[in-house]
């Protein structure tokens, strides 16, 4: 299948630990790919040609604004961002999270209202752990989703 007749990925590569993985596997799959980051991001070896790349000014949720600019019905997009996640499915997207989850409509009321309580917990003082490290686990279960998602695609099944 050519990259045009396919659908695309974008990803949000402000921290993204999967980036190696989406390239590695879009270049297999003969996937196009749009990579979003801001200045602060920019990889030491830079981007292969045949990725769309949009560097954005640092600020707060440029990248974001920027995605979701590019984002179309049916696109797949991989974040850590709930809120931006929650505006790409809003637009038809589906979004894959870094850990392989991928996050349906209907959930989004719940992961938005924990994303809520847990900025308010910030803000009174009282921090977690933080995000557990990421294993091989994460990235298996990360590669396994996004192949499945890329699969359907091209079986034109569009409900994974």
């Amino acid at each position: 299948m050519s990259r045009r007749s396919m659908k695309k990925i974008l990803l949000d590569a402000d921290a993204s630990p999967v980036t190696k993985l989406v390239l590695s596997h879009c270049e297999a799959m003969s996937i196009p790919l749009t990579v979003v980051h801001s200045r602060d991001h920019v990889p030491r070896d830079g981007w292969p040609d045949w990725v769309d790349v949009h560097i954005v000014e640092a600020g707060p949720d440029a990248a974001d604004f920027q995605l979701l600019a590019e984002c179309r019905r049916g696109d797949l997009v991989i974040t850590g961002d709930i809120g931006l996640a929650a505006l790409c499915i809003g637009r038809g997207a589906e979004v894959l999270q870094f850990k392989g989850d991928r996050i349906r409509p209907e959930e989004l009321d719940m992961l938005l209202a924990l994303r809520y309580e847990t900025q308010k917990a910030r803000r009174r003082g009282k921090y977690g752990r933080g995000p557990s490290a990421r294993s091989r686990d994460d990235d298996d279960r990360f590669a396994r989703m996004l192949q499945t998602l890329t699969e359907a695609w091209s079986k034109g099944d569009g409900d994974v």
